[in-house]
């Protein structure tokens, strides 16, 4: 509903590109630290250090599981050129920040998040490593893509894992100052998600077939295979589910990020963003249902 309430806004000119320019890197840099740093602070975690270096490599196995996937997709379906390491790169990346975290929160609420942040550390470092290569067709960006693996979520990651593992007592004006940023998370982000759905145009994105086929791979195909996967090895219902949840995420923005930045098929970009995030709203409760009741 409040996704509907942004896309509403966007139609009524409230909001716009230029909305979401101010508030994504609020939400992104701010927000989400202190969510971040706010599930440690004033929450009683019963994970031991053990169990959190085990909660990172399922992260990995997350990570790794959807980009194969990704890898094998535009072979099968013989998608060429630059928007084969595009489309493998869409299916790789779920938008874990703006859809998947809020949704998590909603359900676990701030041990969740904790749980989830770990995901920040896979995701960072496959993104700006073999995510850049893919769009830029095989090439990497050496010293300056291993820098931007280090935004403030994943710093706030590694600060949160320090708090956790030392029990350093915050203090709790600090802790009620990220928890109430921390609140703001949820509605920011569906509005800029709502936002951006209100600002592309419908006609453009259905004639292009390789936005199902990345739709249905994104959001059925990944969560699924993740699910049968890690559900071997995966004993904690909580854990499984929160990474599953995560699975289930559609298209991450950045990816149209990175295709602005280097040039590539924005448009496709958008459209895989468009058109996932909108079948999200049904097929992420569906996984919920489905698998983790």
């Amino acid at each position: 509903l409040i996704m509907l309430v942004g896309f509403v806004c966007a139609k009524l000119k409230i909001t716009g590109p230029a909305f979401n320019k101010a508030v994504s890197p609020v939400v992104m840099n701010v927000l989400l630290v202190a969510t971040i740093l706010g599930s440690v602070m004033g929450t009683e975690l019963t994970l031991s250090v053990g169990e959190v270096f085990q909660l990172i490599g399922y992260m990995f196995i997350l990570v790794l599981t959807s980009g194969t996937i990704g890898a094998v997709t535009p072979v099968i379906f013989r998608i060429k050129g630059d928007d084969a390491g595009l489309t493998a790169i869409m299916i790789t990346f779920m938008n874990s920040v703006f859809v998947a975290f809020p949704v998590i929160q909603s359900i676990y609420g701030q041990e969740g998040i904790f749980y989830a942040s770990m995901s920040n550390i896979p995701f960072n470092l496959v993104l700006f490593s073999y995510g850049v290569a893919r769009v830029r067709g095989g090439e990497g960006e050496g010293l300056r893509g291993l820098l931007k693996m280090f935004s403030p979520p994943l710093i706030a990651t590694f600060i949160a894992i320090a708090i956790f593992l030392t029990q350093i007592q915050v203090p709790n004006f600090i802790a009620k100052t990220c928890t109430s940023m921390g609140s703001a998370t949820i509605p920011m982000s569906m509005l800029v998600v709502g936002t951006s759905l209100g600002g592309v145009k419908l006609k453009e994105v259905l004639r292009d077939w390789r936005v199902y086929v990345i739709t249905f791979v994104k959001l059925i195909i990944c969560p699924l295979a993740v699910w049968l996967l890690m559900g071997l090895f995966i004993t904690d219902p909580m854990t499984l589910n929160i990474i599953v949840i995560i699975a289930s995420a559609p298209v991450a923005m950045v990816v149209t990020v990175l295709t602005i930045q280097y040039d590539k098929n924005e448009v496709l970009a958008s459209k895989g963003v468009f058109i996932s995030t909108i079948f999200s709203a049904i097929t992420m409760p569906l996984m919920i249902w489905l698998l983790l009741m």
